[in-house]
């Protein structure tokens, strides 16, 4: 299973928040790119980086930031990506584009992006069990699992957020994570709660492709070098 840190972009600065809430902020870097060399240089293959200006704007904003870090590892991008335009612009910068809301709102996107679907992600948040929206702002009334089976075989990937779970330092939802890799065929990529290697452990036995670390790497919870290691 890959361990993928997460850089989180909030005005062109590295940073985390508690649930997705934007009022919760904490700061850990200036520089993004330096910030997911480091996480590279300790054994990470690829990034997962978010430009949560962009996922409130509804469209990219630290485009700038984001081309900086794919000329140093392998990402993938989520945060605004909401139109065919955007897509394109980050699978052109030789990264993996994560759609959430832009496919929720929009389900002939995948359609259009076709021709590069082995780098298009569908990013999946759900807040019981429902997919959530608009940078989490906003619950929607889809079964998370359904929605993921409508899109099975048009990505190249899912990544499934459970957002009681981020940032919480509370573990992950290992059955709800289960359940998603059992929904669909493509790989499955687990995002919220993962604060301690026996997280990872359990995350692997459900068939996970990857795990994404955000908070307790940042707060030295994790040793990435010790993460990838036990995933293996």
């Amino acid at each position: 299973m890959l361990v993928i840190p997460a850089v989180d972009i909030l005005k062109g600065k590295v940073v985390r928040l508690s649930q997705g809430d934007y009022s919760r902020v904490e700061t850990f870097s200036d520089d993004p790119a330096a910030m997911a060399l480091k996480w590279v240089s300790e054994g990470a293959e690829r990034v997962h980086v978010v430009d949560l200006d962009g996922a409130k704007a509804g469209k990219l904003v630290n485009l700038a930031a984001i081309k900086k870090i794919a000329e140093v590892c392998e990402i993938e991008v989520g945060g605004g990506i909401r139109s065919e335009s955007d897509a394109r612009k980050i699978v052109e910068l030789g990264a993996n584009a994560i759609l959430g809301s832009g496919i929720v709102e929009n389900p002939k996107l995948l359609d259009e992006l076709e021709d590069v679907k082995e780098n298009i992600i569908a990013g999946i948040d759900a807040k019981g069990g429902k997919v959530a929206v608009k940078g989490w702002t906003q619950s929607t009334a889809l079964d998370a699992y359904e929605f993921a089976r409508k899109i099975d075989g048009k990505v190249s990937a899912v990544i499934f957020t459970t957002i009681e779970r981020d940032g919480m330092m509370k573990g992950p939802d290992v059955n709800a994570v289960k359940k998603m890799v059992d929904a669909v065929g493509v790989p499955v990529i687990a995002s919220g709660g993962v604060t301690s290697i026996s997280d990872l452990v359990a995350l692997k036995k459900t068939g996970a492709f990857g795990a994404i670390i955000g908070k307790s790497l940042y707060k030295g919870e994790i040793d990435l070098g010790e993460a990838i290691e036990a995933a293996k």
